[in-house]
């Protein structure tokens, strides 16, 4: 008689990556998960507490990755899915360690590291702005070289990061100095920091929404499929996201453009397995990738239900992660769309919020969240991850979209505080907070 595997799964998580019900959910009768995660932060000793009731709990929080290879070991894994950034290139160490498919550490310094990624499209023919990597305390002489190879506008970035956290908008060279000075914000950028030039937008309006875009994909029995492009909403400065909507109002030869650009990005960083977020924007010489995300993207399998698309997008990832050959194909009949509300640039801290309760109840919600309340800090570095509140709901069309989203930012109304020169100062800000 043959039994039947048990399926254990690797996944990593960071605190508001994916909701960890969403995920137990997924797994359902397919596998068993091993929680990858940093206890280093009180919010995720909390949340471990009840991961420890959805499966086994693996802390990383300052040991030797040896240990944790081994404690893994022991757990009898089958399959390693990555839903992190930070932690995606240890995911692939841990993962070549045990004989589990997955990126290659080659390929995953490629789709983790932002140098990397760039030096590898270009090496691949694809066509990207000027890039170099820096670093803080670089001295007058380098950032000088810096500038010159890069010109301005330039955007600064980590080299390991998401969500725009620490991502600039740099007009010159003194303000390149002043953001890579010694002991400056960004000393503590580990993994160092990336300047490239800044992407121009198209001088044609490809969108009603904004000109960027995402492309999700998947690898299956070794071919590359798309099932989504995704379209944004206006960025709030610098380059923080506020919204997206699946699918996206591009036009049908663009969106197969779209698609296009993405495989070749994805060929090129030698990416054989996995889900992908490919984002792009379409400047004036047509659609330049912005990065390569291995990982499925923030919200869309969210997006995918809302918009009818009768796929988990969440189960198909662990299939594909345990090797379970999958084609999937959702047939959108609707719009699905988030929003979040996110603090200006000068905000320090909320001082009060009202309209939550309304918002409920507009029609084309189906869940808010509330991610930060009155008296909490905000930070905008932290990019959109530090969004006062976020709203997923779903529209027949285009049109009703952007009135859904007209009535999210006329509802509610965010009031801050600011940290003047002078002491604090109060900032009311209007109704759209974004």
């Amino acid at each position: 008689m043959t039994i039947a595997r048990t399926e254990r799964l690797i996944v990593d998580y960071e605190y508001g990556a994916q909701s960890v019900f969403a995920l137990k959910e997924a797994a359902g009768d397919l596998c068993e998960i091993i929680w990858l995660v940093n206890l280093s932060t009180p919010e995720m000793r909390q949340l471990a507490r009840l991961m420890a009731r959805m499966g086994t709990v693996v802390d990383v929080a300052g040991r030797p990755e040896q240990h944790i290879v081994e404690e893994l070991r022991r757990s009898g894994p089958t399959g390693i899915l990555s839903l992190s950034d930070r932690l995606g290139m240890m995911m692939a160490r841990i993962a070549a360690a045990l004989e589990l498919e997955f990126h290659s550490p080659e390929v995953a310094g490629r789709l983790f590291d932002k140098l990397h990624q760039r030096e590898s499209l270009l090496a691949g023919g694809i066509l990207c702005p000027p890039f170099v990597g820096v670093w803080a305390g670089a001295d007058p002489s380098e950032i000088e070289a810096f500038a010159t190879h890069v010109g301005f506008p330039a955007v600064l970035k980590p080299r390991q990061g998401s969500a725009s956290r620490d991502a600039y908008r740099v007009h010159d060279r003194a303000e390149l100095a002043r953001l890579l000075a010694a002991g400056g914000l960004l000393q503590e950028e580990e993994g160092g920091m990336i300047l490239e030039g800044y992407l121009p937008t198209s001088e044609h309006p490809v969108s009603r929404f904004a000109p960027i875009v995402s492309v999700e994909s998947y690898v299956s029995g070794g071919e590359l499929h798309h099932f989504a492009v995704t379209g944004r909403l206006p960025f709030a400065e610098p380059f923080r996201e506020t919204g997206s909507v699946l699918p996206s109002d591009l036009s049908a030869e663009l969106a197969r453009t779209a698609e296009a650009t993405a495989a070749e990005a994805i060929v090129a960083l030698g990416a054989t397995c996995g889900c992908f977020h490919t984002e792009m924007k379409f400047t004036p010489d047509g659609p330049r990738i912005v990065e390569v995300n291995g990982r499925i993207g923030g919200g869309i399998p969210e997006m995918v239900e809302l918009a009818g698309g009768n796929e988990s997008i969440l189960r198909l990832a662990m299939e594909l992660a345990l090797g379970v050959p999958r084609l999937v194909q959702p047939r959108y009949s609707r719009i699905g769309w988030w929003r979040a509300l996110t603090p200006p640039v000068s905000a320090n801290r909320i001082e009060a919020i009202t309209g939550l309760e309304q918002l409920k109840h507009l029609p084309g919600v189906d869940h808010v969240i509330v991610n930060r309340g009155a008296g909490e800090a905000v930070d905008w570095r932290q990019g959109y991850r530090d969004f006062v509140v976020q709203v997923y709901g779903s529209g027949r069309d285009y049109e009703e979209v952007e009135d859904q989203c007209a009535s999210v930012d006329r509802v509610v109304s965010v009031t801050y505080g600011e940290a003047g020169s002078a002491g604090i100062s109060v900032v009311a800000e209007d109704r759209r907070s974004a």
